[in-house]
C-alpha cells in the first residue's frame, strides 16, 4: 500500500513538473532567440548613451569599433528617423557618408541581428571612393537606435527601419533621381528584402547570407538546435506573441514573390551558421527578373569581405554599374509620409 501510494504521489508529481519544465524550456528558447549572447545594444553613461564595448568576435568581424571621424578619417553625419506604425513606433539611427565626388546612388547599410552599424563601416570607404553616399544604420533595439525592450525581431520591424532610412533619404539625403539601394548581412539582409518588398523607392538589394524563414533559421543556427524539433512551432508562436506580429509569415515563401527589384544574393559556401541552401531558396521565390546567387568558395557567415575585400567590392560595384539607373520617382524634396519623423545633425569628422 505504501508502495502504491509513492508511486501516485511520484506520478502526481511528474504530471505538475512536466509542463512547467515544458513552459521553461519553450521560454528559455524564446529568450536566447530574442536575446542571443551577442546582442548589446546602446548603454548608458554619464554622457548619455554608448556602444557596448566590441568583443573580440565583433572585433574581428567588423574590423572596425571606434569612431568613423577619428579612427577611418571620414566626414559623417549623424541623422535619424522614425516611423509610426499602428502599434509602435520604430526607428533608426545612423551615420551618413558622402561619396568623394558626385553621387550615383545611396546605398543603406543595414548590420545583421544583435549587432549595430558599426558591423558595416568596413563597406564605406570602397563604396565612397567609387562614387556612392553611405548611409550606415542601426536598426530598432539595435547600437544607438530606440529601443522598446522587446529584443531582435528576426528582420520583421528592422525592415521599418530600413524603411524609416529611405524616407530619411528622400527627404533630405539624396538628389533628384539619384537611386537608393539597400545592402544587409544576416537579418541585415532579411530586413533589407522585406523592405523592398513594400518599399519600391528601393531600386536595387544586395542581400548577403540572408535566412528564409524563422522556422527554418531556427532549425539551423547553432544556439538553437538544442531547441527539440516538437517545441519549434510553439516557440514561434511566442515569440510572434511576444512581438505582436505573426512570424510565420516570414518567409521567403510570402515575401519573394512581391520584390521585383534587382537582386544580388552573396553567401558563404562554408557558412556553417546560415547555410547557403537559405539564399538558393530566396533565388527560387524572388519575383525580380534581374536575380542573382554568388555563392563564395572560401566564406563563412557575416566574414566574407574580410576574407577578399578586393573580390567582393568587384562584385557588388559590378552589380550596382549595372542595374542602376537614375530614377526621377526618388526626388531630393519629397515630402515624408504621413506618420514620420527624420532628424539629422551637421556633419562631423575630418575630410577624408
Amino acid at each position: 500500500m505504501d508502495a502504491m501510494k509513492l508511486k501516485a504521489r511520484y506520478l502526481t508529481a511528474l504530471g505538475v513538473l512536466a509542463p512547467v519544465l515544458y513552459v521553461a524550456m519553450l521560454v528559455f528558447a524564446a529568450r536566447s532567440a530574442l536575446y542571443p549572447r551577442w546582442y548589446h545594444p546602446a548603454v548608458a553613461t554619464s554622457q548619455g548613451k554608448a556602444f557596448a564595448p566590441c568583443s573580440e568576435y565583433q572585433k574581428q568581424a567588423y574590423r572596425f569599433c571606434g569612431d568613423p571621424g577619428s579612427d577611418w578619417n571620414l566626414k559623417y553625419q549623424i541623422v535619424a528617423g522614425t516611423r509610426h506604425l499602428p502599434d509602435r513606433e520604430v526607428g533608426f539611427e545612423g551615420w551618413y557618408v558622402k561619396a568623394v565626388a558626385d553621387s550615383k546612388a545611396l546605398v543603406i547599410l543595414v548590420h545583421g541581428g544583435g549587432a549595430d552599424r558599426r558591423a558595416m563601416v568596413k563597406h564605406v570607404p570602397y563604396l565612397q571612393k567609387a562614387g556612392y553616399d553611405a548611409l550606415v544604420i542601426d536598426c530598432q533595439n539595435h547600437g544607438m537606435a530606440p529601443n522598446d525592450g522587446r529584443g531582435i525581431s528576426f528582420g520583421r520591424y528592422e525592415a521599418e527601419s530600413v524603411r524609416a532610412a529611405v524616407e530619411w533619404a528622400k527627404a533630405h539625403g539624396v538628389r533628384a533621381g539619384e537611386p537608393i539601394v539597400v545592402m544587409g548581412t544576416s537579418q541585415g539582409a532579411v530586413a533589407s528584402l522585406l523592405a523592398a518588398a513594400s518599399e519600391k523607392a528601393i531600386a536595387a538589394v544586395v542581400a548577403e547570407n540572408p535566412f528564409s524563414s524563422l522556422h527554418a533559421v531556427i532549425q539551423d543556427v547553432p544556439i538553437m538546435t538544442w531547441v527539440p524539433t516538437f517545441m519549434r512551432d510553439q516557440a514561434v508562436y511566442l515569440l510572434s506573441f511576444w512581438h505582436g506580429t505573426d512570424f510565420n509569415e516570414l518567409d521567403a515563401k510570402v515575401y519573394g514573390p512581391r520584390i521585383t527589384q534587382p537582386v544580388l544574393l552573396i553567401h558563404g559556401a562554408d557558412d556553417d551558421f546560415v547555410p547557403y541552401r537559405h539564399s538558393q531558396e530566396w533565388l527560387t521565390r524572388l519575383a525580380s527578373t534581374d536575380k542573382g546567387l554568388w555563392l563564395v568558395p572560401y566564406g563563412n557567415h557575416e566574414r566574407l569581405w574580410n576574407k577578399a575585400p578586393e573580390d567582393y567590392e568587384n562584385h557588388v560595384l559590378d552589380f550596382f554599374t549595372r542595374v542602376l539607373r537614375p530614377t526621377p520617382a526618388v526626388q531630393a524634396a519629397a515630402p515624408v509620409s504621413a506618420g514620420s519623423d527624420v532628424r539629422s545633425r551637421p556633419f562631423q569628422g575630418s575630410e577624408k
